[in-house]
């Protein structure tokens, strides 16, 4: 009998973005695994990967090999509307299998959704044989289709060969019982290997109340998993359990078992974008070297202040001259030309396009002059009555210690047209919105523990109101540029109520939901997102995007540039920055001379 199996079959919170399901960490199950001696564990979520990078950087610190793969939705045909949605497993091997994984996923939300990202056959059988391991999943797989089932299981068998499976598992119902039997039949007659999935979606089995009461709170509940096992168990403990389901014999349970440690063969994922050291600027000469992209980036700012010595008095060019010799120097010594004279590209087509620029600037972006001449800003940092420091922006020091990518905040009245020029410069699969993840917060938190536990609703409301009062207490001193870190929540809340309220927080952080950002966008030109990362389709508002599968802090952390391309309504940003400043607002007249006169910076 082995003395281990490896959990290739787990579900985290990031499940929750597509099908509400845990409550659970990827570091949680990292945990478990790495207790219970086991070398390898399944990063799974339902439709999509989530978020795999951490995965990567578990392995990085442990040891323990990531399984990134996915419990897919799987139909007949992905152009039907169709949402019987069978779920199917797909793990990938290797770098290949990964990257083949994520171009089916984002084909799958491309042309294949329909409420949900689903796969079928063609996308499926599309798959290298050699690079992808599979299994038919749990009792809400293939079995769905009924008599198709079983030439389903033939068309899977026969592409994937022996990185196929038939998965059982022990579930404490006749349903499964009944399944496990079926399952048996076909693993004899088509010579198909079992293999045990545990299906987790929490750690151990006391967590379940908390899974049930983040449900409740969305207010869904799943009936059909009464009696399930969908904890993270011991081999003994799964095994166990088999025994007493008594569908298999203890033969083909162990050998279900052992099958599971295959995915110890599973390979290094090894890819660029898993370096943190290396910036990923993206260039629109990859055939050039740096010496010759600083030379047409020179030649184009030049031209650009021949086009602008017009507009400044003459007795100022020789300063000008100088500051924009300084700005070059700069991005000369760390290597920024690409960046310059991608946006510019990218700026220049989405004008073209009928996009249109706001007079403000955002961000640091303005204190470069060469975003003036570039057409980045209609700020003139060296005439404008307000002081704005270069350095800010590029410096050299922090630029080549840190090896971070400066970034430009583009204020802009058409964000959609812009976009559409990005993909237009750098092309189809390399520049797509970014996603950012929803969590539960204080007062989801507090909403749903009071829902759970029965508080009384005026205990409720009250608890509620004065974590309002926290939350915009906090919001006002960060919005004035001052430090929150000290501000206590517990000093808000009525000190009868602290030991509830800190029950509550059990539940804070759990992911949620994601949206796609309100402007942040990643591009890269070395790579295809669609295949590094994947693409996911979200709807925000009346409005439905693909998103590339990756958040801010991923970009940040591992050095890829992100456009910041954000609508701006101009007479709503100065009527903001009045009110933030305690000054009254001048009519609107006054505030589009203001605007003409390009001095708002914010």
């Amino acid at each position: 009998m082995p003395k281990n199996y490896i959990n290739y079959h787990s579900h985290s919170m990031y499940s929750n973005a597509i099908t509400p399901d845990s409550t659970i960490t990827n570091y949680d199950r990292a945990d478990r695994a790495i207790a219970l001696g086991q070398n390898a564990t399944g990063y799974l979520e339902h439709g999509w990967t989530g978020r795999f990078i951490e995965g990567i950087e578990i392995y990085r610190k442990t040891g323990l090999k990531p399984l990134i793969g996915t419990e897919t939705y799987f139909v007949l045909d992905r152009y039907e509307k169709d949402s019987t949605n069978a779920h199917l497993i797909l793990i990938a091997k290797n770098e290949n299998g990964r990257k083949t994984l994520n171009r089916a996923l984002s084909e799958a939300n491309i042309s294949g959704f329909y409420y949900k990202p689903r796969l079928d056959l063609e996308l499926v059988l599309g798959m290298p044989k050699d690079d992808i391991w599979c299994t038919s999943a749990c009792i809400g797989g293939i079995w769905k289709y009924g008599k198709k089932s079983e030439d389903i299981i033939k068309k899977l068998h026969n592409h994937f060969g022996l990185n196929f499976f038939l998965e059982i598992q022990n579930h404490k119902v006749e349903s499964q019982k009944r399944l496990n039997a079926e399952i048996l039949l076909l693993s004899q007659k088509y010579n198909i290997r079992l293999i045990a999935g545990m299906d987790s979606h929490m750690i151990y089995p006391e967590q379940a109340q908390e899974r049930d009461d983040y449900l409740a709170s969305r207010g869904i509940s799943y009936p059909d998993e009464e009696n399930w096992y969908i904890d993270f168990p011991s081999y003994e403990q799964a095994y166990d359990r088999f025994i007493q389901q008594g569908s298999l014999n203890q033969y083909k349970i162990e050998e279900a078992f052992e099958s599971t440690n295959i995915f110890s063969n599973v390979e290094e994922y090894s890819s660029p974008i898993f370096d943190q050291e290396t910036i990923k600027l993206p260039t629109l000469f990859p055939n050039k070297n740096q010496e010759e992209k600083n030379k047409i980036l020179q030649d184009l700012v030049m031209k650009k202040w021949e086009e602008e010595k017009p507009n400044v008095p003459e007795v100022k060019h020789a300063h000008y001259e100088s500051e924009i010799a300084k700005e070059l120097d700069t991005i000369y010594k760390t290597n920024m030309a690409d960046y310059f004279l991608m946006d510019y590209e990218i700026i220049r087509e989405g004008k073209e396009m009928g996009g249109t620029i706001t007079l403000t600037g955002r961000g640091s972006g303005p204190s470069f002059y060469l975003s003036r001449l570039l057409d980045f800003s209609t700020i003139d940092r060296i005439s404008a009555p307000v002081k704005l420091f270069p350095e800010r922006f590029i410096s050299t020091e922090r630029l080549l210690e840190t090896k971070n990518l400066p970034d430009i905040d583009f204020n802009l009245g058409t964000p959609d047209i812009f976009d559409q020029a990005q993909t237009k410069v750098v092309g189809e699969g390399h520049a797509y919105r970014m996603i950012a993840y929803g969590t539960v917060k204080s007062l989801s938190a507090w909403k749903i523990y009071a829902r759970v536990a029965d508080i009384d609703f005026e205990t409720a409301n009250d608890v509620s109101s004065d974590i309002k009062k926290y939350q915009k207490d906090v919001l006002h001193t960060e919005s004035n540029d001052l430090e929150s870190d000290d501000i206590n929540e517990l000093d808000y809340i009525n000190p009868k109520y602290h030991e509830l309220f800190k029950k509550s927080r059990k539940y804070i952080g759990i992911v949620n939901s994601i949206t796609s950002h309100p402007c942040a966008f990643l591009i890269a030109t070395d790579f295809d997102l669609r295949e590094e990362f994947g693409l996911i389709k979200i709807k925000t508002g009346n409005n439905e995007y693909l998103c590339v599968n990756c958040d801010g802090d991923f970009a940040e952390k591992y050095k890829f540039l992100k456009n910041d391309l954000l609508k701006v309504s101009v007479v709503d940003l100065i009527h903001k920055v009045y009110k933030k400043i305690g000054i009254k607002p001048h009519p609107l007249p006054e505030l589009i001379k203001i605007c003409e006169d390009d001095v708002l910076v914010y």
